[in-house]
C-alpha cells in the first residue's frame, strides 16, 4: 500500500464519505493515473438545507503517486439557485423575498416616496417638541405642588390660584343650581297649561322667573366669592400655604432634564416610524401588499409545478467523467 486517503471526520459527517471513486488517466502528467471521486451534501438530498446549502458537496481529485490533492473544490460554482430553490424547498423565506420584489414592482418609486413623508412626519414632530415640553413641565410642576404644597409661590400667585379653583368650584354650583331650577320651572309650566293658561302667559311667566333666579344666582356668586376669599386669606395670613424654598429648584432640575427626556421622545418617535411606514405603504397599495405576495408565491409554485425537469432543483452529482 504506496500511500491511502482519509475524508475528514467534519466533511464525513455532512456527506457520508466518498463515492464514485475510480482511477482516471494521468492528469498532472507524473506518469501515474490519478484517483477521482465526490462527496455529496446530504441536505441536498434530503431536500433541506441549511444557511450554506451544498457547501460539503465537493469533487475530489488525488494524485495517483502519492495521494495528495490536485483539486478539492465544489462541483459548480455555486450552490444556491436563487428564488426557486426557496419554492422548491417551501422555505418560509419565499415570504420576505417575494414581498421585497412585489414591494418594488407595486411601489417603484415607492420608498423616495415614503422618505418625503418620513421629513414631513419628522418636521411636524420637531415643530411641536417645544409645546409637548411645556405640557410635560407644567404637569410635573402641578404634580410637584400637589405632592409637597405651594412651595416657592408669592402671595399674589397664591391668590391667582385661589381665584381659579374659586372660579371652578362655583362653575360646578352654578350648574347644579341651574339645572334644578329649570327642572322645577318646566313642573310650573305644565302646571299653569294644566288650568288653561295660554302659551304667551307661559313665556312671560318663565323669562320673569329665570330674571329673578339669575339674579339670586349672582346674588350668592358675590357672597360665596367674598366668604372664600375671607377664609383665603386668614389661611394665608396663617401660614398654611409654606413659602419655604423647593419649587425653584424643582423647576432648575426638570429644565437640567430636558435634553435627555427630548431625546427619550425623539427615539420613541423614530421607532414609531417604522411602524408607521408600513401602514403608510399599505395605504399606497390600497392593503393589497399581502394579496399581492401571496398571488405571487402561489404563481411561481404552479410554474415550478407545470414546468417540468427545468425549472426543478436536483443538485445531486451523478458524474464526474468530465473535468
Amino acid at each position: 500500500l504506496a500511500w491511502e486517503y482519509l475524508v475528514p471526520n467534519e466533511q464525513f459527517e455532512a456527506t457520508g464519505g466518498l463515492a464514485g471513486v475510480r482511477a482516471v488517466a494521468d492528469l498532472n502528467g507524473d506518469g501515474k493515473r490519478d484517483i477521482i471521486g465526490y462527496m455529496q451534501d446530504v441536505s441536498e438530498l434530503n431536500g433541506h438545507e441549511g444557511d450554506t446549502p451544498g457547501a460539503a458537496s465537493r469533487v475530489l481529485l488525488l494524485d495517483g503517486a502519492s495521494g495528495d490533492a490536485i483539486y478539492d473544490g465544489p462541483p459548480v460554482p455555486g450552490t444556491y439557485y436563487g428564488i426557486w430553490d426557496l419554492v422548491s424547498r417551501g422555505d418560509s423565506e419565499i415570504v420576505s423575498v417575494v414581498q421585497e420584489q412585489v414591494s418594488n414592482r407595486l411601489g417603484g418609486d415607492l420608498e423616495n416616496a415614503w422618505q418625503g413623508e418620513r421629513q414631513r412626519l419628522s418636521e411636524e414632530f420637531d415643530s411641536s417638541l417645544f409645546q409637548r415640553w411645556e405640557e410635560y413641565r407644567q404637569e410635573q410642576v402641578q404634580l410637584y405642588i400637589a405632592e409637597n404644597g405651594s412651595s416657592g409661590l408669592s402671595d399674589e400667585e397664591l391668590r391667582q390660584q385661589n381665584e381659579a379653583q374659586m372660579d371652578n368650584d362655583w362653575a360646578n354650583t352654578a350648574f347644579e343650581r341651574e339645572s334644578a331650577f329649570e327642572s322645577g320651572l318646566a313642573d310650573e309650566a305644565d302646571a299653569l297649561r294644566a288650568v288653561g293658561a295660554d302659551e304667551s302667559l307661559v313665556t312671560s311667566y318663565e323669562t320673569r322667573r329665570r330674571s329673578d333666579f339669575q339674579a339670586a344666582l349672582e346674588a350668592e356668586r358675590i357672597a360665596t366669592y367674598d366668604t372664600w376669599r375671607a377664609d383665603f386669606e386668614q389661611r394665608l395670613q396663617s401660614g398654611e400655604f409654606s413659602s419655604g424654598e423647593g419649587l425653584d429648584e424643582f423647576e432648575a432640575s426638570l429644565e437640567e432634564s430636558r435634553f435627555e427626556i427630548e431625546q427619550q421622545w425623539r427615539s420613541e418617535f423614530e421607532i414609531s416610524l417604522e411602524e408607521q411606514r408600513v401602514e403608510w405603504i399599505n395605504d399606497q397599495t390600497g392593503g393589497s401588499l399581502a394579496i399581492e405576495v401571496q398571488n405571487e408565491i402561489e404563481n411561481l409554485q404552479r410554474q415550478l409545478a407545470e414546468s417540468g425537469n427545468w425549472l426543478k432543483i436536483d443538485k445531486r452529482i451523478v458524474s464526474v467523467d468530465v473535468i
